[in-house]
């Protein structure tokens, strides 16, 4: 327990007055080490150990990266830079060639051989700037594919904004019931921010020391959203279908052909129809707050109905109808009231054109 202890101490001293942060390999290092040299004896030394380490080797990589912060600064500074440049440098499977060269790297890059055998450290230089050399070409082009690919899913999205806008009305109409597909039409313009292209297309990425494009952070092993569009569009369809089923009910219909507006009478043909490119074209702002006023009066209707049969009959109704029909109508009053009140908000802006965003990671 002393001896991780006397480690962690050197170790910090060492790093004292650095003056610049060592990476988050290095502080984690030293934190597990810190927690194991607090165990208070034996048993708890070895529940922490075996806690933190479940793996022997990751605690002798440890001990091994702070005797190299101790003995030899500059060099294991040097050596965490390169690995921290490996980290971010993933490289997908379809790439064997530079998987290979990685992995040749990272084998060179060892803080257990960097204390005793300092002079491998130029070994390790001229591999990783053999990988980083054969990693930038790929990482370029992989860049540009990307981002072309995803243009395309992106006009493809703006092209089903309309549908995404109807579905939105659509769900201000609560006497429908609870609003569909919300989380499809959260996911859309999450998908609309993601494919809105990289600040540094059309230029070079620079060859600099980071792995990732300093714009948008693309991995190498990371592929266009091309399931999560069409899976995505195929829900805003099937949920705008869900409500068009709803106002298809014969209750609804009945209500609404008592209406002699002609913008009503389209809406129903196009309804009966189930012609969603239709119905995106003609549900503005005036045809929703018309169908929510008609959707009001039937639910109104629905709930006073008992209490005008009553009086259509001549016999009063009992006070416990007549006040849970007046609550219920209360309730039908305020819910549709809040509604509109949310209803129909200015078009967000994740609807329109989007700023440059980075790649979901």
């Amino acid at each position: 327990m002393a001896a991780p202890q006397r480690l962690v101490r050197q170790a910090e001293v060492a790093l004292r007055g650095l003056g610049r942060g060592v990476g988050l390999e290095a502080t984690d290092a030293i934190d597990r080490l810190s927690q194991l040299s607090a165990a208070a004896d034996a048993e708890s030394f070895l529940a922490c150990a075996r806690r933190l380490y479940p793996r022997v080797p990751t605690l002798l990589e440890d001990i091994y990266l702070l005797r190299a912060l101790t003995e030899r600064l500059p060099e294991a500074l040097e050596m965490l830079s390169m690995r921290a440049f490996l980290v971010y440098a993933v490289v997908p499977p379809t790439e064997p060639d530079l998987l290979l060269d990685r992995a040749v790297v990272l084998e060179q890059l060892q803080f257990a051989s960097l204390v005793p055998e300092p002079q491998r450290l130029s070994t390790a230089r001229v591999a990783l700037d053999h990988f980083r050399t054969r990693y930038q070409r790929c990482y370029e082009a992989h860049h540009r594919s990307y981002w072309a690919e995803t243009a395309r899913l992106h006009a493809q999205l703006l092209e089903a904004k309309d549908h995404a806008e109807t579905l939105r009305r659509l769900n201000t109409l609560t006497e429908l019931g609870p609003p569909v597909g919300e989380a499809s039409l959260e996911s859309y313009l999450e998908l609309l921010e993601q494919t809105s292209g990289c600040s540094l297309l059309g230029a070079a990425v620079e060859k600099v020391d980071e792995a990732l494009c300093p714009a948008c952070h693309l991995r190498l092993d990371q592929q266009p959203p091309q399931e999560q569009v069409s899976e995505v569009l195929k829900r805003v369809e099937r949920a705008i279908e869900r409500q068009m089923a709803r106002l298809s009910t014969v209750a609804v219909r009945q209500v609404l052909e008592r209406s002699a507006n002609p913008c009503v009478e389209q809406f129903l043909k196009v309804l009966q129809a189930a012609q969603i490119a239709s119905l995106a074209e003609i549900l503005d702002d005036e045809l929703v707050g018309y169908l929510r006023r008609f959707l009001v009066e039937a639910r109104i209707g629905s709930v006073l109905n008992p209490i005008l049969s009553h009086l259509e009959q001549g016999k009063p109704p009992r006070a416990e109808e007549a006040q849970t029909a007046l609550r219920e109508l209360a309730l039908v009053l305020q819910r549709a009231f809040r509604a509109s009140s949310r209803a129909l908000p200015p078009p967000r802006a994740a609807l329109k054109d989007s700023p440059a965003k980075k790649p979901k990671t």
